[in-house]
Parts: structure tokens; sequence; C-alpha cells
């Protein structure tokens, strides 16, 4: 009886994945076309808040506070658009096909992927919405046309850092300079401040800041740990191998130290090692690539 429940369970699951598959690769070409739409949501919310807020804004500040104050838009304005584009475009790794894998002992693997029939190195797992195995995969992220993994890691955890400090800055550039006046008695701003857009561009930002705020915590909780969001929940073991300590696992992905802020400046270089080999508690790693680039 409980065998024919756990059959009828697994090909109900495989019915729904199944679906889900379908739809993905149906809509692949129309999340293309979204990401441009994403970008434009960021240039539609700034440009609400230039007209509506800032330039008000302007008026009462100092030069040098003004000039403080367009530099540090500018600049995250960049870095939400180079981390995402980065995040999209690069891509999270894939293993590559009919390739023998060397674990850490230097022995040749002959663990493969039964979906895909890939090598499958530690931290590998198959994502059924990009049918491949992702070089230490995260998780499949819509938002991004593809999964978070090795590669782009890093992009994402910036990206979703900038996109809420951004928002946070216009939200509550918003409430101190328009909602809060109103409350004490300056009522000349009261209907500009209370415009649909206005009220729009506050109450989207706020959310956006706040979701940011808990997905950011929850990433860096995690690479402290040294563990992704495909196996924070497992009992394995073996997942807790990769653990080195707090500060050598932010360094390792951060690509560097974690009071080292250069982390959170624009860059090109792809993550340390080869997304196949990780170290662990127990060995020291020769250098072997096996990343599909």
């Amino acid at each position: 009886m409980e065998g024919g429940i756990s059959h009828a369970v697994l090909s109900a699951w495989e019915r729904i994945l199944s679906l889900l598959r379908w739809i993905a690769g149906f809509s692949k070409p129309a999340q293309w076309l979204l990401v441009p739409l994403k970008l434009g949501l960021v240039v539609f919310v700034y440009h609400h808040f230039f007209y509506n807020v800032f330039l008000a804004m302007w008026g009462k500040m100092g030069r040098m506070e003004a000039v403080l104050h367009a530099v540090f838009n500018i600049y995250i304005l960049f870095n939400i658009f180079f981390n995402y584009i980065m995040c999209v475009l690069r891509g999270p790794g894939f293993t590559i096909q009919h390739l023998p894998f060397v674990d850490q002992r230097g022995v040749l693997s002959h663990r493969v992927c039964k979906h895909c029939q890939a090598p499958k190195p530690p931290r590998s797992h198959h994502c059924h919405f990009c049918q491949r195995c992702v070089l230490r995969m995260d998780h499949h992220c819509p938002w991004t046309v593809g999964c978070v993994g090795f590669r782009n890691h890093r992009y994402f955890v910036l990206w979703l850092i900038y996109l809420g400090m951004g928002c946070g800055y216009v939200a509550v550039a918003t409430f101190l300079n328009g909602y809060a006046r109103c409350l004490f008695g300056d009522l000349s701003l009261f209907d500009k401040m209370c415009d649909f857009d206005v009220s729009f561009v506050f109450a989207f930002t706020t959310s956006i800041a706040l979701v940011c705020g808990g997905f950011v915590g929850l990433q860096m909780f995690l690479a402290a740990r040294n563990q992704t969001s495909a196996t924070m929940c497992s009992t394995d073991p073996a997942d807790t191998q990769y653990d080195l300590g707090m500060a050598t696992n932010l360094e390792q992905f951060l690509g560097y130290p974690p009071l080292d802020l250069r982390w959170l400046l624009p860059h090109l270089d792809l993550p340390r090692g080869d997304g196949a080999r990780f170290r662990t508690k127990y060995t020291i790693l020769k250098p072997v690539r096996l990343v599909e680039l």
C-alpha cells in the first residue's frame, strides 16, 4: 500500500516537473525579452523619483551635499545594471559532457547525472528547468533567465545588495522629503507627494528594499557557512566538509576578505577555482579546469 502511494506521489511530481519544464522552455524567448523590461522598471522608478522628489531635495541642499547625492545615485544605478547584466550573461557554469572528472584525491570518478548523463562533480545539481547540471548550484531564478551557480553567484548577491540600497535610498528620501513634511504641517507639499506616481514609487521601493534585505541576509548567512540554497536543508554530513570557518568561507565567496570592501566594486574576474572541486577540511586541491566557458 505504501509503495503504491509513493509511486503515485512520484508520478504526480514528475508530471508537475514536466509541465513546469514545458512552460519554462516555451517562455524562454519571452524571458529574454523581459530582461530590458526589468531594467526599464528601474529607470521608471528613478525617473519619477528624480522629477518628483530629488529636484525638490536639490534646491534645499548645499552644493557639495547635492554632488554627493548625485554621485551616490549614479554609482548605485551603474552597479544595479552592471551586476544584473553580468549575472545573466555569465551564467552559472555547467558541467561538460563526456569529460572525465578527477576528484579531490586524484581518482578518476565515474559519477554521472542520471538525468543528463553528464559528469556530476560534488556540489553540482541537475536543474530540471535548464536540463543541465549546474556547478555549485544555488537555485534557478526566473529573474536572471536561468540558474544562479558557481560563475554568477557573486554577481547575483551584489545585484541584490545594490538594488536593495537603491530602493532603500529612494524610499527614505521620498518619506523624509514628502510624507514626513506633510505630517508636520507643510501642506503645500501634500498634493504633490500624494500623486499616484510618487505613492507607487514609495510603496514599490519600500517592499523591494525589504525583500532584497531578507534575501541578502540569507545569502550571506549561507556563504558564511559555505552552503547554498540547494543544500541548506540537507542532512548529509558530507555537505559540512566545505565549511572552512566564517572568514575563509566569505573570502572564498566574495573574492576578497570580508572587511576588504573591494568586493563591492564592479569586476570582471571569474571566481577562484574551477567550480568542480573545492577545498574541504580534509583535502588540498590541485588545479583542474572543468568549467564550460
